[in-house]
C-alpha cells in the first residue's frame, strides 16, 4: 500500500533515491498522466541562438551572407526572392517553403547586424531622388520681366499698357469702362472673358 496518496491537478515533479527527476502531469482533463524524465541542466542539449553554440552554419548559407556583403557594398541588398532561386540551385532537394524560411531570416539578420547596408529597392530610389535634384532646373524668367506662361493677346497687352498709364496718371476708372473698352478693340471676346481680363489685370495694377 502506498504511504500518501496525493491528487494530481497541476504538474508535480519527483526525485527518486538515485538522483533521476521525473516531472508528472495531467493530460487529457485529468483522466491520465505523462511522466517525462528531467534531464540536469549539463546534460539538456543545447540550441542555437544566444547562449548556445548551436550546429555551423552550411557551406551555402556562408556563401548566401557574403553575397549579402557583396550586394550591400554595391548596388545593395537584393529581394528575397532573388536569394531564394539561388539557394535552391545550390542546395539540390530544399524545399521552396525551407528556403524561403533560411533567406528571409539570414537577410533579416544581416540588415538588423548591419543598420547602414541599404536593400536595392532604397538605393534606386536615393539614385532616383538625386537624378532628379540634379536634373531640375530653374526656368528662366522672360526677357523684360514679363508674366511666365503663353504669349499674351494683342487686346491682352493693350489692355495692360491702358491700365498702367491711367494708374500712373491717377486716373485708374470702373472695371465696367475697361470691359467695354475691350469688347471695343476685340469683337473676338465675349462678354464674360473680357470681364475676367478686366478684373484681373486691374488688381494687378490697383
Amino acid at each position: 500500500m502506498p504511504k500518501d496518496r496525493i491528487r494530481l491537478e497541476e504538474t508535480l515533479e519527483l526525485e527518486t533515491a538515485a538522483g533521476q527527476v521525473f516531472r508528472i502531469k495531467p493530460v487529457q482533463g485529468g483522466r491520465g498522466v505523462a511522466v517525462l524524465p528531467v534531464l540536469p541542466r549539463a546534460a539538456r542539449p543545447r540550441r542555437g541562438g544566444k547562449g548556445g553554440a548551436g550546429r555551423p552554419p552550411s557551406p551555402a548559407t556562408l556563401k548566401l551572407r557574403g553575397m549579402f556583403a557583396a550586394d550591400a557594398a554595391g548596388d545593395g541588398v537584393r529581394k528575397p526572392a532573388e536569394y531564394v532561386d539561388w539557394l535552391l540551385r545550390e542546395e539540390k532537394g530544399l524545399k521552396p517553403a525551407t528556403a524561403r524560411q533560411r533567406i528571409y531570416k539570414e537577410r533579416r539578420d544581416f540588415l538588423s547586424a548591419h543598420p547602414a547596408a541599404k536593400t536595392a529597392k532604397a538605393a534606386r530610389k536615393e539614385a532616383k531622388k538625386a537624378a532628379k535634384r540634379g536634373g531640375r532646373q530653374k526656368k528662366a524668367a522672360p526677357s523684360g520681366g514679363g508674366r511666365r506662361g503663353r504669349k499674351p493677346s494683342a487686346a491682352l497687352e493693350k489692355l495692360r499698357a491702358k491700365l498702367e498709364k491711367d494708374a500712373a496718371a491717377g486716373k485708374l476708372a470702373e472695371p465696367k469702362a475697361y470691359v467695354d473698352w475691350v469688347l471695343k478693340h476685340d469683337r473676338s471676346i465675349g462678354l464674360k472673358q473680357a470681364r475676367s481680363m478686366v478684373y484681373r489685370e486691374r488688381r494687378a495694377v490697383a
